[in-house]
């Protein structure tokens, strides 16, 4: 496992971040975003950086808990960033964090949500 993390250090960022504008398909009739149009931009960073940990194939990856809280919530044209970073939690497992805040101009910046996906590595067979 030591290898492993030190190879995914080597191959590129451990902590990328992502800006999403809030449209209105992403949005209830009141304007607010809702959970399932975030938890679905979630999902797409999380295969995304899942993805890249297919450094070679002897190395396999299952999530294996989702934990999310929620603190604020966002509105139509508002932009948000997704930021997400592994840590190591344990010999075989990571935690993928992410945390996603609302930034308005002239505001300070507003964390939305914060979720950890832990995802077990294994050498596949």
């Amino acid at each position: 496992m030591k290898n492993f993390l030190n190879s995914l250090r080597n191959s590129g960022p451990i902590k990328i971040k992502e800006l999403v504008q809030v449209d209105h398909t992403m949005v209830d009739v009141y304007g607010n975003l809702t959970l399932w149009a975030l938890m679905d931009h979630m999902n797409g960073v999380k295969k995304k950086r899942l993805k890249a940990l297919q450094l070679n194939e002897q190395w396999k990856e299952k999530v294996v808990n989702i934990d999310i809280k929620m603190y604020n919530a966002a509105e139509l044209n508002d932009q948000l960033a997704i930021e997400s970073c592994f840590v190591k939690n344990g010999n075989k497992t990571l935690d993928l964090k992410m945390y996603v805040s609302r930034q308005k101009k002239g505001q300070p910046t507003k964390r939305l949500c914060k979720t950890i996906y832990t995802v077990a590595i294994h050498r596949s067979r």
